[in-house]
């Protein structure tokens, strides 16, 4: 065990020799995942031990008479005694028995469980998961109060051991895809969740690189998780990661946000419905106005106000197309500012992109308003996956449309459509 756990070598990894019931024995564990109020009891009850006491017991038979602790196991094999060390329990050892008796009593450093960020509430809970695994399948099972709720252990990488948990209603679930989604688990070849949940998520769907649509729902919130199981979902958790995979998912459950089940069935249908035309109105809004200035003829009557003042030294497309690159720029900028300067960021790039655009004549007004408009509704849908597919979507109509013109935005479509 000292060798295999690098022990002296590892300043964390420590072994605690002693003598129990007159036997060398020892303990193994890790400093900082183990909680010492309950190993100090241990070893306090261990040392009131007598010879008479361990005489003659199995290894099972001294754990279940011997370990005043209610988790608890006994291994005889050297790999699982080492691995439950790494992952947090402690290892006893004595002279005498065939194996070790490994103690459960682990305790990983933990936030509290805050409202995301990224998914807020006006009404409802305040709760979110956090990166330790245990916390986030008590927040499930404290909404789903039913032994029909399954929570399946899996231990996932060679190096790592990175915990995986599948949850389900044993009742509601796909059978199927169910078994699909313990294989792929299974079969996971790789060292370590360098990524958490993402690294998982790329081992358990089919690889489509040209399709830029998300087809796994993430999310931070238990109650939102909960619901999702509640309808027949599996939810796959990822120790380390605040984050619970729905699986399956659809393109519409992404337009879905948590506020729409905390209203009144009529409010929440009128928001869900805004939130879904700001969607087409972020896909579509720039390519189909870029297309009218293609062909000037069509705006005619009352679509005259669309077209374009006053050309700029530019032309229309690289206008949209450099707006696009430096829009994003902007927000990868402002995701890396400090929390105290990042407002004032986004407000000096705006302007500068904005007016000072506009007076140097790179841009025409009517392209920063477009594109302004279209970068403040991409926030109008909760998921991030979601928001860069519609821009790479808006890109390729932009492209095609400025090299076929109707038949590029037509065939923009058809391929939109088959992705």
């Amino acid at each position: 065990m000292r060798e295999r756990l690098g022990c002296g070598v590892s300043f964390d990894l420590v072994e605690r020799t002693m003598r129990v019931a007159e036997r060398s024995a020892a303990l193994y564990f890790v400093d900082g995942l183990v909680k010492d109020e309950v190993m100090e009891k241990v070893m306090e009850f261990y040392l009131k031990l007598k010879p008479e006491d361990v005489d003659g017991l199995s290894l099972q038979g001294f754990a279940d008479r011997n370990v005043p602790y209610i988790e608890r196991d006994a291994v005889t094999g050297l790999r699982q005694a080492a691995d439950g060390v790494l992952s947090g329990q402690f290892c006893f050892l004595m002279d005498g028995l065939p194996g070790a008796v490994l103690i459960d009593a682990r305790t990983y450093p933990a936030r509290g469980p805050e409202e995301p960020d990224g998914d807020k509430v006006l009404h409802g809970a305040r709760d979110g998961f956090v990166e330790t695994i245990v916390m986030n399948t008590a927040l499930l099972r404290r909404r789903l109060r039913t032994g029909d709720l399954i929570m399946e252990y899996h231990s996932v990488c060679d190096r790592s051991k990175t915990d995986v948990v599948v949850c389900y209603l044993r009742s509601k679930a796909n059978e199927k895809l169910l078994e699909r989604i313990r294989e792929r688990i299974r079969r996971v070849d790789l060292h370590a969740l360098t990524m958490s949940q993402q690294t998982l998520a790329q081992c358990l769907l089919d690889r489509q690189w040209w399709n830029p649509f998300p087809r796994m729902r993430l999310t931070e919130r238990p109650d939102v998780a909960a619901a999702q199981v509640s309808e027949g979902r599996i939810l796959v958790l990822v120790d380390n990661s605040p984050v619970a995979m729905v699986i399956p998912s659809v393109l519409f459950d992404f337009a879905q946000e948590s506020n729409d089940f905390y209203f009144p069935p009529l409010i929440g249908s009128f928001i869900r419905l805004m939130r879904m035309a700001g969607v087409l109105l972020t896909l579509f809004l720039v390519p189909v106005w870029f297309l009218l200035t293609q062909n000037p003829d069509w705006l005619s009557g009352p679509l005259r106000f669309l077209m374009i003042e006053e050309q700029g030294d530019v032309p229309v497309f690289w206008q949209l197309i450099v707006t696009e690159v430096v829009l994003d720029i902007l927000r990868m900028a402002s995701m890396n500012t400090p929390t105290a300067l990042s407002n004032a960021f986004s407000v000096v790039g705006a302007l500068l992109l904005g007016d000072f655009g506009i007076q140097v004549g790179w841009l025409v007004p009517e392209v920063v308003l477009y594109m302004g408009f279209t970068t403040v509704a991409s926030f109008s849908q909760p998921s991030y996956e979601l928001g860069y597919a519609i821009k790479i979507w808006r890109v390729v109509f932009l492209v095609l449309t400025q090299l076929f013109n109707v038949w590029g935005f037509s065939a923009s479509l058809v391929m939109l459509a088959l992705s």
